[in-house]
């Protein structure tokens, strides 16, 4: 069996570089990219998890069904720096079980 993941990447145009620590607003904090395509169901489930992972040392983990298909969608926040090793970690595990990426967006 051969897995493949691929990976959509692109250098991030924040709309602040450099906010406060604690800033959890989409609309300081975002990729201008981001929130030209996100959906507002997309916003909303980032803008929740951030309040969550601003106040955190480790990773936040949600898993969300895609409506209308089989795919799950892991999103993932966390403070730059408090993290490091994670997705190699979730490749390794995500292959072990059999499992693949379809697509990986970093911002």
């Amino acid at each position: 069996m051969i897995l493949t993941s691929s990976s959509f990447v692109y250098k991030c145009d924040f709309i602040n570089p450099s906010p406060k620590e604690d800033e959890v607003d989409l609309a300081i904090i975002s990729d201008k990219k981001f929130l030209e395509k996100a959906t507002k169901n997309t916003r909303e489930l980032y803008a929740n998890i951030i309040a969550v992972a601003v106040h955190r040392s480790g990773p936040v983990l949600e898993v969300f069904d895609v409506e209308g298909t089989q795919d799950k969608r892991l999103v993932i926040a966390y403070k730059m720096g408090t993290a490091a090793g994670l997705y190699s970690s979730l490749s390794d595990l995500y292959h072990y079980y059999g499992l693949t990426s379809s697509r990986k967006y970093i911002g």
